[in-house]
Formats: structure tokens, sequence, C-alpha cells
């Protein structure tokens, strides 16, 4: 979770958040590791494990949120 200090350090910078759904396979995995420079990922899928995994393979240059979450 965001803080209100980390609101105000990130408004200053040239960073910036995407959101991406599905972010363990397809074209979600493929976005997450392809945009991760300088850049705030919210990544949501359904399998946790498979949301640790990605996390790993990410480089330092993004911040990672991961969210596991059942779709209706």
């Amino acid at each position: 979770m965001f803080t209100k200090e980390d609101y105000h350090m990130n408004q200053n910078s040239m960073y910036k958040t995407i959101l991406v759904i599905g972010a363990t396979s397809g074209i979600g995995k493929i976005i997450t590791k392809e945009i991760t420079t300088n850049m705030n990922i919210v990544s949501v899928a359904r399998n946790q494990n498979k949301l640790n995994s990605l996390a790993s393979e990410l480089n330092n240059d993004a911040t990672l949120l991961t969210i596991q979450a059942n779709y209706i």
C-alpha cells in the first residue's frame, strides 16, 4: 500500500503506474515483463504462486504490487 510520503515522492518523479489484469499469462505477462522501466506496476491475477514467480523475474527498475483475486 502506498503511503502519503510515497505519493509526494512519486508526484515529483517521472514514475507512472500501470494496472495489469491477468498478469501471469499471455498478453498480461508480456506487458508486465516488457514495460518495467521507471514504472509502478499493479499486477492482478488468480494464482499467487505465479504472481510471486513473475515478481522474481522482473528487474529492479519497477515497483511491483501483486494482488491475488478471483474474478467474477
